[in-house]
């Protein structure tokens, strides 16, 4: 004798039919094997995979194109070398066109004399590819490159020659 059996797991999905026998209390799937039963379940499986499958699909083909391509705004590095016959405390790169030399890029140490500093360049060669360069020695004077063109990898040598000059002369009159 027949027996009709439903098996609901889940209220979304589409509703198949699923012929189990069974014999005994164990399922075959052999009409020999005994009673039949008819059972009523949703076709996840199938569903599932491929929404998988699709999901994956969809984050490998998004995902490349949410990150930074490596030609479009990577931001470059330079190589300063001191060659100012002093020990400079600090180093400001910025952009040319910019008003601001921003935050000091030694912080808390030194760059001797002779010695190299790699910098990464504050805005990609892509949007600038033209920058100005300071250094501050240890007794205060500055060393200053405007308009320097960089490229990656690049290095840009501060000489004695760059010091800025100060006009040491003080108008006016003194009186007694």
């Amino acid at each position: 004798m027949l027996e009709e059996v439903l098996c609901r797991r889940g209220e979304i999905g589409r509703r198949s039919r699923l012929k189990i026998y069974r014999l005994h209390g164990c399922i075959g799937s052999s009409p020999i094997a005994g009673r039949q039963e008819t059972v009523d379940t949703f076709g996840n499986g199938a569903i599932m995979k491929k929404r998988v499958c699709l999901f994956i699909f969809f984050v490998a083909l998004v995902f490349p194109l949410c990150a930074e391509p490596s030609f479009v705004g990577k931001r470059s590095k330079i190589i300063l070398l001191n060659s100012t016959g002093y020990e400079v405390t600090e180093v400001y790169v910025s952009p040319a066109s910019s008003d601001d030399w921003g935050d000091d890029y030694l912080v808390n140490t030194t760059l001797d004399n002779g010695d190299s500093f790699s910098v990464t360049l504050p805005v990609p060669l892509s949007e600038a590819d033209v920058y100005d360069i300071q250094f501050v020695d240890i007794d205060g004077d500055t060393y200053t490159l405007f308009d320097v063109p960089v490229r990656n990898g690049g290095t840009v040598e501060v000489t004695d020659e760059d010091l800025d000059e100060y006009d040491d002369e003080v108008s006016g009159s003194i009186s007694e």
